[in-house]
């Protein structure tokens, strides 16, 4: 916590501007702290001057409680602190009050300016002023039939597109307003209203057989909110639950709810009085009574001038400047050069950092990054590839990136915990109290960086990345995951899979995906990674031959990068509650689908299973047979190869 300059009792925390009075040392406490709960510093300098009169008896305090113990002191510091708080609270009460009328007015004038024209006795007679056509009339019926309220209707549906359409719901807008305070029959007989207006007020009127209450209109018909709900600054709250309404307001703009009986009765009362204020704002705006209008508008604005405007704690989150990650970091690599004295091989090696970073990372502002995405990024550093190893060696960081790569080729977890370490570095100094960009490091996950074993899925979860593919539309997304299912092939053999590779065999009939590198996009592993796989019965029942015969090019279109895939993968397994790691703290991804296909297939075979028929499947290196491997040339005939794919069953 920092004092700032120039203002007493004034000290900020995390943005946050907070209220302290240090206390004399025979004081159990050292000090007073109240949240302002605001990160403005000119509302805070108004709120600390509000509490300047309960200042002067906390420093008059040690001369009047010089003979008193340490114990009633404490009480009487409790009391005073209980009473700014109070105090705090009821100035609070008239700032979110000036606040909503303020908003309210700003809403009434908008509604008002959106009629082409107010549409009078004297007006309607003029040839060259439309009103609105019969077609827009039978669409906004069609939209009340579908919605239950207004403000429904105006969130979900493009209205602002049609200007026939936008007019006529600004004129229901004005009826609703209006009817807070007249009846139906009142607002048709007043020529200054719009004839719109009372036109709709006359056909409701008529409708109801000329009788009519504004409650019993409100209950039973198509209202502006939810039933027994009231327009209030732009939010439907509860017109018969004022403490629903006034923790609403408070939780609205950032505040705590009233502490005590007394501040909601306070509260109460003067949220009361408010909404008579604008019921009368909205009745002279429509009724065009100028005067009245005046009148009412100076009295907000002298509200307005004794209780600064706020706003609402979702506003403050859209208006914050955006700070991307890449701005930061360069903030931070200049502080650790110039303040530090960082050394070049660090330099060089948070730098490396980065550049990872930037290739598994979308770069966004610095707040909105969670622990899932500083998850994500780390169990893909895994992966990485031990750089001084061929071929490694002679890859940019983008190819290494990109590379799929053998377990004992993968970079050690002590290597990957730097990464994190670099992470950490990173958003600790966003977190600073002189920097604030953030007020919580998303860096709290949870990795063992003692071991880089892979671990596969569970029958279970299988399950679940299955039927989460056969609902998903993006062609990428489904056969990313139903081919990594039930083929067993590495991201990269599936990212450059494309349709001319997948064949029929002639002597069997079945059908079978080659992996190859004879296009020019295309580049396998191993030798051993030119393979045949079977293409398993159940891609065929879920439309695979179909789509390949309606494609061209490579299956997995719509993506350019192998990397794309794990990000998403990464996300998927969130929103899946999928965990990263099994209970052995084996590291989970999408190549954990490989681990699975060769682990099912071993284990749970219904015959003995040839290793061998297997190692061609997946790719491995084949069993040492001596001699006879000469002669084997690798190529089971694909019936064969199909029996094995099919013990895959999930």
């Amino acid at each position: 916590m920092k004092s700032v300059a120039g203002a007493e009792y004034l000290y900020i925390r995390k943005g946050t501007f907070y209220f302290r009075y240090k206390l004399p040392k025979s004081f159990l406490k050292k000090d007073i702290r109240i949240s302002l709960n605001t990160q403005d510093l000119n509302h805070a300098l108004v709120l600390i001057k509000y509490l300047t009169p309960t200042v002067n008896n906390l420093i008059s305090l040690p001369l009047y409680h010089k003979m008193s113990d340490k114990l009633q002191k404490e009480q009487v510091i409790n009391a005073i602190k209980l009473d700014m708080k109070r105090r705090l609270e009821q100035h609070h009460i008239d700032q979110i009050l000036a606040s909503e009328e303020v908003l309210f007015k700003d809403n009434l004038n908008i509604t008002n300016a959106l009629s082409r024209v107010h549409l009078t006795s004297d007006t309607l007679s003029d040839s060259s002023i439309s009103t609105i056509g019969a077609e827009t009339r039978q669409i906004f019926f069609d939209l009340c039939q579908k919605y239950e309220n207004l403000s429904d209707m105006i969130q979900n549906e493009p209205i602002e597109s049609d200007p026939e359409l936008l007019i006529l719901v600004s004129y229901v807008s004005k009826l609703l307003l209006l009817m807070n305070k007249r009846s139906l029959k009142e607002v048709h007989t007043d020529k200054n209203i719009d004839v719109e207006v009372r036109h709709m007020a006359h056909m409701m009127h008529l409708f109801n057989g000329g009788e009519i209450e504004v409650d019993s209109l409100n209950k039973g018909s198509f209202n502006h909110n939810n039933d027994d709900e009231t327009y209030y600054g732009g939010a439907a709250i509860e017109r018969n639950n004022n403490i629903f309404k006034i923790n609403h307001l408070a939780d609205k703009y950032g505040f705590e709810i009233p502490l005590s009986a007394i501040n909601y009765k306070i509260f109460n009362e003067k949220l009361i009085s408010s909404e008579l204020l604008l019921k009368e704002l909205a009745d002279a705006v429509f009724s065009k009574d100028t005067i009245k209008v005046r009148e009412i508008e100076a009295l907000i604005k002298n509200n307005l001038i004794s209780n600064p405007i706020i706003l609402p704690e979702s506003e403050l989150t859209q208006n914050k400047e955006i700070k991307p990650f890449s701005s930061v970091y360069q903030e931070f690599l200049n502080f650790k050069i110039e303040k530090e004295n960082l050394s070049e091989k660090m330099q060089k090696d948070y730098e490396r950092c980065h550049t990872v970073w930037q290739l598994l990372t979308e770069d966004a502002d610095i707040a909105s990054y969670e622990p899932k995405d500083i998850g994500i990024f780390i169990d893909q550093c895994f992966d990485l590839p031990k750089m001084n190893v061929a071929p490694f060696n002679k890859m940019t960081m983008s190819e290494r990136v990109a590379a799929d790569v053998p377990e004992d080729k993968r970079i050690a977890p002590k290597s990957v915990q730097g990464y994190y370490k670099w992470l950490q570095s990173v958003f600790a100094y966003a977190k600073r109290d002189t920097i604030s960009y953030i007020k919580q490091s998303p860096c709290t996950i949870k990795r063992d960086f003692t071991q880089n074993k892979r671990g596969p899925f569970t029958d279970t979860e299988l399950s679940l990345f299955r039927e989460f593919a056969l609902k998903e539309t993006t062609s990428w997304k489904k056969w990313s995951l139903l081919l990594a299912i039930y083929t067993g092939a590495r991201r990269g053999e599936l990212f450059q899979l494309r349709a001319e590779d997948i064949k029929k065999d002639q002597d069997s009939g079945l059908h079978y995906i080659l992996i190859t590198d004879e296009h020019e996009s295309q580049q396998v592993k191993t030798d051993n990674a030119r393979r045949r796989i079977p293409v398993h019965s159940k891609l065929i029942e879920y439309g695979f031959l179909d789509f390949v015969s309606s494609t061209s090019g490579r299956i997995l279109g719509g993506i350019d990068n192998r990397n794309t895939i794990t990000s998403w993968f990464g996300r998927l397994m969130s929103q899946l509650d999928i965990s990263s790691k099994t209970e052995l703290n084996h590291i989970r991804s999408f190549h954990s689908f490989r681990h699975s296909f060769i682990t099912k297939i071993r284990n749970e075979s219904r015959e003995n299973l040839d290793l061998y028929i297997l190692q061609q499947i997946v790719g491995h290196e084949l069993s040492n047979g001596g001699i006879t491997d000469n002669y084997s040339h690798q190529a089971a005939p694909i019936i064969k190869l199909g029996r094995v794919v099919e013990e895959l069953v999930i």
